[in-house]
């Protein structure tokens, strides 16, 4: 494969390419490190792996500057949290004829997870806004 892109680039540029010293990375890898990156400069949170720690809440709550990653992330991990958690999360959605869906929390090897966490994140909070007064920490 990288033959037939040093021929192609031969002819595109005029320049040789060096299959056996330069390699090209794989896009899927080079679109999630890019997107780790992007994360990274708006969240200082820390994805989630079991333990016990806060190390997931947001550590800006009190400043200008919100952590919205952070505060779904974290309302994520406490509404499941425990099965009592998961069915008072639950009954609110159907008392306000909502139908009731989980949150899903996002996973450092998935992904897209960060986007489908805050995706569900934002369609919970607008079923919320226009069925109830409540007001999420997402507004």
């Amino acid at each position: 494969m990288l033959q037939e892109f040093a021929r192609c680039f031969q002819i595109k540029t005029g320049t040789s390419f060096d299959v056996k010293r330069r390699q090209i990375g794989c896009l899927a890898h080079i679109i999630n490190l890019a997107t780790q990156a992007v994360i990274s400069a708006r969240t200082k949170s820390k994805y989630y792996n079991g333990d016990p720690t806060d190390d997931h809440l947001p550590k800006d709550l009190g400043t200008s500057k919100r952590d919205e990653i952070g505060i779904v992330r974290a309302i994520c991990i406490k509404a499941r949290s425990s099965s009592q958690h998961k069915e008072l999360f639950k009954s609110i959605q159907v008392r306000n004829n909502i139908s009731p869906v989980n949150l899903l929390l996002d996973m450092k090897v998935q992904w897209s997870s960060t986007y489908i966490m805050l995706y569900r994140a934002d369609l919970i909070a607008m079923y919320t806004r226009r069925s109830t007064n409540l007001s999420l920490a997402l507004d």
